[in-house]
């Protein structure tokens, strides 16, 4: 019993830990276009629109469905999202701390929490489905490896609930549910293999059956409930066609070389799994973990199999575009390897030998960490913390926190924001649009949320090629016309974005630029945003924060 008290009380303490050095070194500027794209998920979501029926959506539905939940039990706030994108990381954290406490030494546990802490600190992408799957994942392997033990099976209960863990998974994103449940499966055949049964085809084929089943009862009536509702054709598009055809030729980016690694050190977490794998190889090589002569090989083999397994499959998602952040789900269980290969070099060579290597290792997750902390030093206001210490405190000591002053979405997007929901009813439409259509790297889909209207096309989000291409420009048309959208707001922030990729080559179709310019005009502005009104209405007068473009006009006569 004061086992396990002690080990709660220290799962509570890391989870407490993780979460506030995370709130307090919380970027408050806005991903206006990553962040923005569960943001205007959700919207849709609870506007009852179902994505890739609906909407154009590259991530599954969970996401958006649970972020448009705590929308509608706390208000749609900045706030609310930010929590709980904290604490999903927090527990990410917290999780990976769990997993190490007792099969190795507590510092080398809070060591991987300080790692993980660091790693996602400096890979500030709040809403990223990435998370929700990375916890999952870290669930049920710890599921898999405590259920293990000594032994050489799994109990089934680990091995529905590891399976369900990847359903779940797959519904935040398709990709990681899939190669999560090869992790799984890749782990109990290996762990087979190191620790026979009398009948072990017939051992690992039950184990494997059940996770596969576990994992299709929570997934295909997901599925099937979907099909009932939406024809396949959208799912095809953008989870299949789009993502494996066109996806790679203009998203990809280069591994970091020497210049990019100096002018942004932050980017050495894409090599972090790759040395820690070539760590962990020459220790069990050295260590000969496989004989499993000691307790302690018995206690760690399970763990670095199967952290081992999720670093390495893992790593494809960062394969095509290559950059920390993306490589995320295999850093995080690298992190946990480490720390176990630590525990052993310290045992097996001593401390003196095994410090160097947790100098060199330490290297990754502080570079990381800084390069977002300096970002701090010359406004501090940017991190939480130094926001909260240097705004001065309101007269009224009991007024509530203000939400939208929780983040930093931009004085140009707050003042078009309160532009548009003055000038628009609550149910009408807009498109947030991009300054030129022929070349697409990204728009600012997070202002649908900001202003709190629904995109007026199914193509809200902005990929390139996707709204470069004729076909989409005209279906985009198509909405603009049976929507009635009336207001467009144009954002050039990303017009001269330029990535070694195809996102940088002009279509050359300017189809849906043509018809704006012929249907809309230019009302006010505010920086690189443009509100543009259809030429049928009166242009209304700007407001605070707005210049005004064109004078107010008659609305022409029988629109």
């Amino acid at each position: 019993m004061t086992s396990i008290r002690s080990n709660v009380i220290a799962a509570l303490a890391a989870a407490v830990v993780a979460f506030l050095v995370l709130l307090a070194l919380m970027s408050r500027d806005v991903a206006i276009f990553d962040e923005g794209i569960v943001l205007a998920g959700a919207l849709r979501t609870l506007a009852g629109e179902i994505p890739h029926r609906d909407y154009y959506s590259s991530y599954g539905p969970a996401q958006n469905y649970v972020v448009a939940f705590l929308f509608a039990m706390f208000g749609k706030s900045f706030m609310v999202e930010r929590l709980y994108s904290l604490a999903t990381m927090a527990l990410v954290a917290t999780f990976a701390f769990v997993t190490t406490w007792g099969r190795v030494r507590w510092f080398f546990s809070v060591l991987v929490l300080v790692f993980c802490v660091a790693f996602q600190v400096g890979s500030q992408f709040h809403l990223y489905p990435v998370f929700p799957v990375m916890l999952l994942s870290l669930l049920g392997a710890f599921a898999l490896i405590r259920s293990l033990g000594s032994g050489n099976q799994p109990g089934i209960l680990a091995a529905v609930f590891a399976g369900a863990c990847c359903g779940v998974a797959a519904l935040f994103r398709y990709d990681g549910g899939f190669f999560l449940l090869l992790s799984f499966c890749l782990f109990l055949a290996i762990m087979q293999w190191l620790r026979p049964t009398a009948t072990p085809f017939r051992s690992l084929t039950v184990n494997l059956l059940i996770c596969g089943m576990a994992s299709g009862l929570v997934f295909v009536p997901f599925a099937l409930s979907y099909l009932l509702v939406a024809p396949p054709g959208g799912f095809v598009h953008d989870i299949i066609d789009y993502s494996l055809n066109v996806y790679p030729k203009v998203r990809s980016l280069p591994f970091p070389g020497l210049v990019e690694l100096k002018s942004n050190p932050g980017e050495i977490g894409v090599y972090f799994p790759l040395i820690v794998l070539a760590v962990t190889a020459w220790e069990c090589f050295a260590s000969k973990i496989w004989r499993q002569q000691s307790p302690q090989d018995l206690r760690q083999l399970p763990l670095i199999v199967m952290m081992a397994i999720l670093s390495f499959v893992l790593y494809y998602k960062g394969m095509v575009r290559v950059s920390t952040v993306h490589m995320l789900m295999s850093i995080i269980p690298a992190t946990i390897l480490i720390g176990v290969v630590m525990d052993r070099v310290a045992t097996r060579l001593g401390w003196k030998r095994a410090i160097p290597l947790m100098i060199v290792i330490t290297l990754a997750p502080a570079l990381v960490a800084m390069s977002q902390i300096r970002k701090y030093v010359g406004q501090p206001d940017n991190a939480l913390a130094g926001w909260v210490l240097l705004t001065p405190a309101p007269a009224n000591a009991c007024a509530a926190i203000d939400g939208a002053a929780f983040v930093n979405l931009g004085e140009d997007f707050r003042a078009a924001g309160r532009f548009i929901k003055r000038h628009t009813k609550q149910g009408e439409k807009i498109v947030v649009a991009a300054g030129r259509h022929d070349k697409i790297f990204a728009n600012a889909i997070a202002f649908y949320f900001e202003a709190d209207r629904l995109p007026g096309t199914r193509w809200h989000q902005f990929d390139p090629g996707l709204q470069n291409l004729g076909e989409v420009q005209q279906q985009i048309i198509d909405d603009l016309k049976r929507n009635r959208v009336n207001w467009i707001v144009r954002d050039s922030t990303f017009d001269s974005v330029l990535e070694p990729n195809d996102s940088a080559k002009s279509s050359g179709v300017r189809l849906l630029d043509q018809y704006l310019t012929s249907n809309y005009r230019p009302v006010a502005r505010a920086g690189k945003i443009e509100i543009w009104l259809a030429r049928t209405l009166p242009a209304p007068e700007p407001i605070m924060g707005m210049e005004c473009i064109a004078a107010p006009v008659t609305a022409v006569t029988g629109a």
